[in-house]
């Protein structure tokens, strides 16, 4: 295992005459290089978030040092430049990362590390109308799919108390336009939008008479 460079002394013989030959092989031992890297989120994200990674190599020699990326099968993810970023995140780009590094002696370093992408919370929700108009009471009703865990619910900046349940229904509303966020309380993974309610339409009352009344007779109304 040589560790310094040093000119080390072969002898070569020549198996037809038996002669033999000191010869000098000069031999470069270059230090290794390292490398590893960070991302930005500490290796945590939610869906549609950028994955921004940081590479740190150390290098020698007079050459250009060079980074080859991979990810996850599946994943797509390759790239050769020192700071990828990887844009509009998927739960598929979850996996081993590995950055190959080469510095400019052709020496190489490795480094692996692991990143996860948590999906956002997936939220249906449906509403009731307000029974007539001015009232109060119309619902909205969230359902979190297959997620029991998203429990902080915010709507129009009012917090909700938090629910384990991933069906969730709100009462009291009147007409109008709200807007919602959930978050994953594990994750801290979020969705938002806006829900809108509606009143029943009011039907006005349709009065009938008999088209002809006698004097002295009554008409039901």
């Amino acid at each position: 295992n040589m560790q310094t460079s040093e000119i080390y002394t072969v002898l070569v013989t020549d198996l037809t005459t038996g002669c033999s030959a000191p010869v000098n092989i000069p031999v470069d031992v270059h230090p290794a290089p390292s490398v590893y890297f960070t991302t930005d989120l500490s290796n945590f994200y939610c869906e549609f978030q950028t994955i921004n990674f940081n590479g740190d190599g150390t290098a020698y020699g007079p050459g250009t040092p060079s980074y080859v990326w991979t990810g996850p099968v599946g994943s797509g993810f390759s790239s050769t430049v020192e700071d990828p970023s990887i844009f509009g995140a998927q739960t598929f780009h979850t996996g081993d990362y590995t950055v190959d590094f080469t510095d400019g002696n052709g020496c190489t370093a490795t480094y692996t590390n692991y990143v996860e992408v948590n999906p956002n919370p997936a939220v249906t929700i449906t509403t009731t109308q307000v029974s007539c108009l001015n009232g109060t009471d119309g619902t909205a009703t969230f359902d979190v799919a297959l997620q029991p865990n998203y429990n902080d619910y915010i709507i129009d900046d009012f917090v909700h108390p938090q629910v384990n349940t991933n069906y969730q229904i709100f009462s009291d509303y009147t007409d109008g336009s709200y807007s919602y966020s959930v978050t994953e309380n594990t994750t801290g993974c979020n969705s938002s939008g806006s829900f809108t309610i509606t009143t029943v339409p009011n039907i006005p009352p349709t009065i009938s008479c008999p088209i002809n009344i006698q004097t002295g007779n009554s008409a039901g109304l």
